[in-house]
């Protein structure tokens, strides 16, 4: 008998995902554990985002892709996550530096995919 074809009431699952929203790690395992599991960890894990500006590429190396286009290929293939969205913090967002032309301006105004993003959110 799997997880799917046994019913546990909703309560025990918003209590078990509750006592793991701290857990990040946790709460993705329990997405992937079961569908009975899936809305309510997403749910948790999306309730608040923490948006990062773009790692600083090194030379030689290749270039990272940036957290906002990470993020904006998410909600792209999974819409619904979107209604999960209740807090989005930017971090860092008086970090400047310079663009590719040798001006100096801040990362967000420099991250092409932040502008899409916000059309991605509901008002």
């Amino acid at each position: 008998m799997t997880l799917d074809t046994m019913r546990l009431p909703f309560e025990l699952v918003e209590s078990i995902v509750e006592n793991l929203s701290d857990d990040a790690p946790s709460l993705r395992a329990c997405a992937l554990t079961s569908s009975t599991f899936l809305e309510t960890s997403q749910r948790r894990l999306f309730d608040t985002l923490v948006v990062t500006p773009p790692p600083c590429n090194q030379a030689k190396k290749p270039p990272r892709i940036s957290p906002t286009t990470k993020l904006y290929d998410l909600l792209i293939q999974s819409p619904h996550l979107s209604n999960y969205i209740h807090h989005l913090r930017l971090e860092n967002v008086g970090v400047v530096t310079a663009n590719v032309h040798g001006i100096n301006t801040h990362w967000i105004a420099q991250d092409a995919d932040f502008a899409l993003l916000l059309p991605c959110f509901p008002l």
